[in-house]
C-alpha cells in the first residue's frame, strides 16, 4: 500500500438525523432514522467507484466495511467517498455528475449499527490506500450541538444556538441546517 500507513476516513463526517428531524425533507419514501434520504454530489465530478453490497453468502472481507459506496473524483484530483448507501445503486464508472445531483440514498449497508451516510475526501479512489484530506463546506449553518454523543444515541434534544457558517469542519456533535436548493 504504496509504504505508509494510510488514514483514510481522517477527516470524516458520519451524517445522521438529528432529533425533530423532518424526513420529508430530504426526498421522497425517507424513514424516520433517515434511510432513505438523497444523497447529493458536493461538486460537479466523474463517477470512479461504484461498489454493491456483498451478495449473500459471499467471503466476507476487509473492504465489506464500506457497504454500497460511491467514489467520485472531484475536479481538482481529489476523491469524495459516500459510503453505507442504501443498496440499488443505478450509476457507472466513467459517468459524470453535477453539484447538487442525486447519487444514492441513506442505507446501512456494510458494517454499521444504524443507517447513515459516511462522508469523507481522500487523496486517492481506493479505500485502504488513501489517505484523507480536509475539506470545507459551502453551504450549511451549524444550529446547535449535543452536548455528546450519548444524547444523541438515547435521541435527547439538541442544544440550539445562533445559527453560524461552518468555517473549515464542524465540531463533533453539531447539528448542521442545510437550505433546501431552489427549483
Amino acid at each position: 500500500m504504496r509504504g505508509r500507513v494510510h488514514i483514510p476516513g481522517r477527516h470524516a463526517i458520519d451524517w445522521m438525523p438529528a432529533a425533530g428531524f423532518d424526513p420529508a425533507s430530504t426526498g421522497q419514501g425517507v424513514a424516520p432514522d433517515g434511510s432513505g434520504a438523497d444523497v447529493l454530489a458536493v461538486a460537479d465530478a466523474e463517477i470512479v467507484t461504484v461498489k454493491t453490497e456483498r451478495p449473500p453468502g459471499a467471503h466476507p472481507n476487509v473492504e465489506d466495511e464500506t457497504g454500497a459506496m460511491i467514489v467520485l473524483r472531484l475536479v481538482d484530483g481529489r476523491h469524495a467517498f459516500y459510503q453505507h448507501l442504501a443498496p440499488g445503486l443505478s450509476l457507472r464508472p466513467g459517468m459524470p455528475v453535477r453539484r447538487g445531483e442525486v447519487i444514492g440514498k441513506v442505507g446501512a449497508s456494510g458494517h454499521v449499527t444504524q443507517p447513515h451516510l459516511h462522508f469523507h475526501v481522500a487523496d486517492g479512489a481506493t479505500p485502504l490506500d488513501s489517505e484523507g484530506l480536509p475539506y470545507r463546506f459551502g453551504a450549511g449553518r451549524i444550529a446547535g450541538q449535543y452536548r455528546d454523543i450519548a444524547d444523541f444515541d438515547a435521541g435527547k434534544s439538541w442544544q440550539a444556538e445562533t445559527p453560524r457558517p461552518i468555517d473549515g469542519l464542524p465540531p463533533a456533535n453539531a447539528v448542521i441546517l442545510f437550505d433546501p436548493t431552489p427549483p
